[in-house]
């Protein structure tokens, strides 16, 4: 899970045409053009472009606040923390009563990891506007990423009673709710995220997993199956892919064929992925009889950690296993899987 700052409030256009502050000296171009041209250029990451030609319009209006609160945006892109500072404090200098410079001080020091001093100017934002959802919005980020969960959650619900169209709010209201055990509340988030970005299938992903964690098997494998089917292969990681046949596995389903076919292509014969779907399939053989050499297992994965896997799904379907011998079998299976590497 990504955390991700709002920034800006204002939607960027693509032109073609950036370039003509410098090329048509011919004709008077506005502070308002110009600022346009330097928010392009900013949206094409073209971040000294657009310094150059915020430059032009402060020489043009040496007052011009936003040109310096812009200036100081296209900085901290640039990672250029110190000139970033100097112009939204001379931003600030010239209207003190703007809440976006101080929003853009407190994203300064948020990149820097110098959280509770972009909380000071988080807050400073929202002395001049209670309101502001994106000053709200990264106050609960600096929160969240220190996993104060309940306080991240309580700043993103004020963002999205004033703004209920900016999916990154939902995002991370889910993501908390998840976190605090509340997976009923985060699959509804997310659901919310899906009107708004239909093709968001990380969402899809996440609900899998709380509905996962509530037991509700049949959705979580349906919700698995439409994030793989659906995402960019090349991004994906083996976690969905093992969690979908864990999730088979544990409703004695044999595994989806063809995204077990996928999942064996992208992935190296020895990795971590790969060890954890042949832990799978040795209880999914087990499971009904088959005899299996656990030594071939262990030898082969005799460098690996089992690492942090969770077995408690597993554990419950052992438990439910009414043949007296199978269940022997997939117990011990469990003990030497859970002893692996310690």
């Amino acid at each position: 899970m990504f955390l991700g700052l709002i920034i800006t409030g204002i939607i960027f256009s693509t032109v073609s045409n950036i370039n003509n502050i410098k090329q048509n000296n011919a004709r008077k171009i506005s502070t308002q053009d110009m600022i346009y041209s330097a928010k392009v250029a900013n949206d094409k990451q073209q971040y000294n472009e657009a310094i150059i030609i915020l430059d032009k319009v402060i020489k043009k209006s040496p007052k011009h606040k936003k040109a310096y609160y812009l200036k100081g945006l296209n900085y901290t892109k640039l990672k250029d923390y110190d000139r970033a500072l100097v112009s939204l404090h001379k931003a600030i200098s010239l209207d003190v009563n703007d809440s976006v410079p101080y929003n853009y001080i407190g994203i300064v020091y948020y990149e820097q990891e110098k959280y509770k001093e972009a909380k000071k100017w988080f807050l400073e934002s929202l002395k001049k506007d209670n309101l502001y959802h994106k000053a709200l919005y990264n106050l609960g980020n600096t929160y969240y990423i220190n996993k104060d969960y309940k306080i991240a959650l309580k700043w993103y619900k004020k963002a999205y009673s004033v703004e209920k169209n900016e999916k990154d709010i939902l995002v991370y209201m889910g993501n908390c709710y998840s976190f605090l055990n509340q997976p009923l509340l985060s699959i509804q988030t997310y659901k919310k995220v899906l009107k708004l970005e239909p093709e968001n299938y990380m969402m899809y992903y996440y609900m899998a997993y709380d509905f996962m964690s509530i037991k509700d098997y049949e959705n979580s494998e349906k919700y698995y199956i439409i994030y793989i089917s659906n995402s960019e292969k090349n991004k994906i990681t083996y976690d969905p892919y093992v969690n979908l046949f864990e999730i088979e596995l544990i409703q004695n389903k044999p595994f989806h064929k063809q995204i077990e076919k996928d999942f064996l292509n992208k992935f190296d014969s020895y990795s971590r992925g790969v060890m954890i779907y042949e832990m799978l399939k040795i209880f999914q053989k087990l499971s009904i009889g088959d005899k299996v050499d656990l030594n071939i297992w262990q030898d082969k994965y005799r460098d690996m950690d089992i690492e942090k896997w969770n077995f408690s799904f597993i554990d419950i379907w052992v438990k439910k296993e009414k043949n007296s011998n199978v269940k022997f079998k997939l117990m011990e299976a469990t003990r030497i899987f859970k002893n692996h590497k310690k």
